[in-house]
């Protein structure tokens, strides 16, 4: 019985490493040759096309201003989480440990710019997705909001009011860190900001395919289990 508990203990830690490592790491490209989106400021703006893994068309929301990236350029991204939030890319630009707000404020504004409803407050903005992105992009760098200028435009002001609407909504009242269904794809290796690396975006995750992952992963545990139960009785006898 001690020999069967020990292999049901190395099985269970196989699936869970298993599973642990398809939700740390993903493969990701940016789809298209040329990417065309929407531009403002001279700049395409979220949200963007990838191949994540191998599920095509998916949309992500860049958070990082200081890099770039190319259509059709592909890199391994670290999915962060609330949990291990201390490696990602934007942590003040070293890792920390400690609760940081901008993160959830940064996720809050990607759920307006993914909802079709949202709209902005002053009107005449060349496009209100491209206004939210750069507001997304100023929480970390606000050099971001010069290429909105002057402050008086229309799309500079609704950035502007999007980071306080961010600032008011977008930080749970209790502590930790509520990532509001998003993940955190940092770029790995993790070479921090501006310094040539791809960019981090964030993703909002699709809870089927998670769920249906942890599902089968209990379920080949319990298979194992079970032909291991069989030959111990085979022995038995």
């Amino acid at each position: 019985m001690g020999n069967f508990v020990r292999k049901c203990c190395y099985l269970t830690a196989v699936v869970l490493l298993c599973f642990a490592s398809s939700a740390l790491a993903d493969n990701m490209t940016l789809q298209s040759s040329v990417y065309g989106g929407p531009v403002l400021g001279g700049v395409y703006i979220s949200p963007y096309p990838f191949t994540i893994n191998s599920a095509t068309n998916q949309m992500a929301i860049c958070d990082d201003f200081a890099d770039e990236v190319t259509g059709g350029e592909h890199w391994i991204a670290t999915v962060n989480t609330s949990s291990t939030l201390s490696s990602t890319l934007w942590a003040n630009g070293q890792p920390s440990t400690t609760y940081i707000p901008e993160y959830d404020e940064a996720t809050w504004l990607a759920s307006q710019l993914l909802n079709p409803t949202s709209a902005c407050k002053y009107s005449g903005e060349q496009t209100c997705a491209g206004d939210i992105s750069y507001a997304i992009w100023a929480i970390f760098d606000p050099t971001a909001l010069n290429n909105l200028l002057p402050k008086t435009s229309p799309d500079y002001e609704n950035a502007v009011w999007w980071m306080s609407q961010a600032a008011s909504n977008g930080v749970p009242p209790s502590s930790g860190i509520d990532l509001h269904g998003f993940e955190i794809l940092t770029p790995s290796p993790n070479v921090g900001p501006g310094n040539g690396g791809p960019q981090e975006f964030l993703y909002q995750t699709p809870e089927a395919p998670t769920s249906v992952l942890l599902g089968a992963g209990v379920l080949g545990l319990l298979a194992l289990i079970v032909v291991f139960r069989r030959g111990m009785v085979q022995t038995a006898h």
